[in-house]
């Protein structure tokens, strides 16, 4: 029997270090796909401002993409930043909602 605890004590310690390496292997690809999907949405979202300052343009209003990024809704979205963050808030709570 004494045998068999140094045995089942290593067995243990190599499936927890076996087990802890697959976890951090996941972790590490996901965070890779997640920043991923944030850098394609921070250029969708930037391509959308584009073209709403495009298309103001066009129909000839005045106001720059500073002014509306503060006029919108009374937020203050005058950084890109501010501007992802009220969408991801107002995304989530319509998800919690349904």
């Amino acid at each position: 029997m004494a045998d068999n605890d140094p045995r089942s004590a290593q067995d243990l310690s190599q499936f927890a270090e076996n087990l802890l390496q697959q976890l951090q292997e996941n972790f590490q690809a996901l965070t890779e796909k997640l920043t991923l999907r944030m850098e394609e949405m921070g250029e969708r979202i930037d391509d959308l401002e584009k073209h709403v300052t495009d298309l103001m343009a066009q129909a000839g209003i005045e106001n720059t993409s500073e002014d509306l990024m503060v006029d919108f809704a009374g937020k203050d979205f005058s950084s890109t930043v501010k501007l992802r963050h009220y969408f991801h808030s107002t995304a989530a709570s319509v998800r919690t909602t349904r």
